[in-house]
Parts: C-alpha cells; sequence; structure tokens
C-alpha cells in the first residue's frame, strides 16, 4: 500500500529525523514562511513525505550557501530545483515538480 505524498502524516519528531532538520529549525523554517506544515485541531503539526522532501531540499540549499532570507525572496522566482542545478534525471523523479505540473494541468 503506498501513502499519498501530500498527506501529513508525520509529527514534528519524525520529520526533524526524516530530514535531518533540528526541531527547533523546523519551527524557524516556519516561522520564515519556507514551510507550512498542517495543523491538526489541537495544533499538531503533521509533515507530508513531499514536505520531507521539501525539507532536505532546503537544507541542501541552505548548505550551499543561501539565507533564509534570500530563499525565501529566489522561490518567489525560481523553483528549488533551478537553484539546486538538478539533473534531469533528479527533475524527473522530483515529487515537487510533479506536483506543480497536476495543479497546472
Amino acid at each position: 500500500m503506498e501513502v499519498e505524498k501530500n498527506k501529513p502524516v508525520y509529527s514534528t519528531n519524525v520529520a526533524a529525523d526524516l530530514s535531518g532538520i533540528s526541531k527547533s529549525t523546523l519551527m524557524r523554517y516556519e516561522e520564515k514562511g519556507l514551510i507550512n506544515p498542517y495543523k491538526s485541531k489541537g495544533g499538531k503539526r503533521l509533515y507530508s513525505h513531499n514536505d520531507i522532501e521539501w525539507l532536505i531540499c532546503l537544507k541542501d540549499l541552505i548548505k550551499k550557501g543561501y539565507s533564509i532570507l534570500s530563499l525565501k525572496k529566489l522561490l518567489k522566482y525560481e523553483s528549488c530545483y533551478e537553484l539546486k542545478n538538478c539533473s534531469e534525471e533528479i527533475k524527473a523523479k522530483c515529487q515537487i515538480i510533479k506536483d506543480q505540473l497536476k495543479n497546472q494541468g
């Protein structure tokens, strides 16, 4: 059985473990508007598989030297795969791109 990649199922602890990003950094990314996790009625944050992939992408971009502020500005004009200079093979597997194409069509 395949889990829907957009379904928010991962807690903050699990998202932090899977992405390799600390919980405090996740909160900072949320405060800065780089991520927007689902919030349950009780206020619990939940992340989807796609959110985890996005977090890993953000982590890679920050390792390349982009600041949070510059990412926030740049992502209004360019997608993450353009900033990371992803290969065609990676783009073909990228769920973010697939979601963008699905939302356009």
